[in-house]
């Protein structure tokens, strides 16, 4: 009996090691990437985040949390109503997600790489195209400091 207890104790202490070995792992090769110097860590996060401002916008790199493969990267404007989240992968496409806030209304919307929502709605086009000029300057520093998107 003693041993079957050792046995399934040394089981489960070795599949959480091995857990935490592939998350430690996935974590660092698809975050690790966009963390550059330049980067602060954020005094409330501690080592999961990390911030940098570039020409009025603030730049996340959110590592998953421990036992989480969820991180994202984010970029919004100190003067801007506009903020995005992408949710980088290892094994597949990112995703990338858009909250427009315009007036007393607040959007929210997945989208592709060049920002056509994924879902048919005319509103949310609408907003899109009002808010052109500023998700596509986000785009543009999002391509400068990440290269996230191809062409």
């Amino acid at each position: 009996m003693k041993k079957k207890i050792s046995t399934l104790i040394t089981i489960l202490i070795s599949l959480t090691i091995l857990y935490s070995i592939i998350w430690f792992a996935s974590s660092e090769l698809v975050f690790s990437k966009y963390i550059t110097d330049d980067f602060e860590k954020t005094p409330v996060s501690g080592f999961t985040s990390r911030i940098k401002e570039v020409d009025g916008y603030i730049l996340t790199v959110k590592k998953p949390d421990y036992g989480s493969f969820t991180g994202n990267l984010s970029i919004s404007g100190q003067h801007s109503n506009i903020s995005m989240l992408i949710w980088p992968s290892f094994f597949k496409d990112s995703k990338y997600h858009i909250i427009i806030e315009d007036g007393e209304e607040t959007f929210q919307m997945d989208v592709d790489e060049s920002f056509s929502p994924l879902e048919n709605n005319p509103a949310n086009e609408q907003v899109i195209k009002k808010y052109a000029a500023e998700l596509h300057k986000q785009r543009e520093i999002l391509q400068e400091t990440w290269g996230l998107f191809e062409g």
